[in-house]
């Protein structure tokens, strides 16, 4: 069947888009635009989309490509996506709780400020979490003490499996959505070392692990520097979120209004 090239605009965007298609979907495309009737109005919208998407995964394929990315591992848009997961065993006594992106981030915020007393052990763990559950609630996010700490146990796994990967050779770099915030609290851990890997001598190596002495009295500046960092990067993401939001809100009304218009003009004919 011959394809025929029809150009559909993107009013969104203000451009105009070349797409092929067949006869039928192009002299369809084109009453959809000449006649505005109401049942083909949304066939050439439609058409526009899909090859927009099309293009999308197209362009997508080729960055992991050029980028020598794992195609198996999707990396997350930091700017406007969202995770979504459900955290918590209910046969354990913990229930199931739906995460976002700024609730992760705040969960460790909040946490960071709060290591301090967990390490020092001057109030049980139970009490530390329950806290940090409090502060989230503040924020309006309604995960409890054990839904915290089964969460960050969670990300710890993550976080210690993708820099594991990362850091052996003839691997392809992996990202990750909250990888620099957990390399900043956990990064000088024990237990985040990298595995140990044989070399082409037959010897083992590993990581030189940073001892506390040799931190010094650097620690205290960078701790300082990375609560601002993980506090500025947490704003960013909360006011994203919101104009993300509103964007939505707003492409909606545009929406049910040139809906409204149409309905309109298609009543008018039967009032005559």
């Amino acid at each position: 069947m011959a394809a025929t090239k029809i150009l559909l605009e993107d009013l969104e965007k203000n451009i105009v888009v070349e797409v092929w298609v067949s006869a039928a979907d192009a002299e369809r495309a084109k009453t959809d635009h000449v006649l505005c009737l109401f049942v083909d109005m949304f066939f050439a919208t439609k058409l526009l989309q899909s090859f927009m998407e099309q293009e999308q995964e197209q362009e997508a394929s080729t960055y992991h490509v050029e980028h020598g990315e794992d195609p198996l591992f999707t990396p997350i848009d930091e700017e406007t996506t969202e995770i979504q997961e459900f955290e918590g065993n209910a046969e354990g006594g913990v229930s199931l709780y739906r995460w976002t992106s700024p609730c992760v981030l705040l969960l460790l915020e909040t946490y960071r400020s709060m290591e301090g007393i967990l390490q020092k052990g001057k109030m049980s763990q139970k009490k530390v979490w329950s806290k940090i559950s409090e502060e989230l609630k503040t924020k309006g996010y309604d995960a409890t003490g054990p839904q915290c700490n089964s969460k960050l146990r969670s990300l710890k796994k993550t976080y210690k499996s993708t820099k594991d990967y990362n850091q052996k050779s003839g691997n392809n770099r992996k990202t990750w959505q909250f990888y620099e915030i957990m390399d900043e609290i956990f990064g000088q851990k024990a237990w985040c070392d990298p595995v140990a890997v044989a070399s082409s001598t037959g010897l083992s190596t590993k990581k030189p692990q940073v001892t506390d002495s040799a931190v010094g009295s650097d620690s205290e500046c960078s701790t300082k520097s990375d609560k601002t960092s993980m506090a500025t990067l947490l704003r960013k993401r909360l006011r994203q979120k919101d104009e993300h939001e509103e964007n939505k809100n707003k492409r909606h009304k545009e929406t049910m209004e040139m809906n409204a218009k149409f309905l309109k003009v298609l009543q008018k004919p039967a009032e005559k």
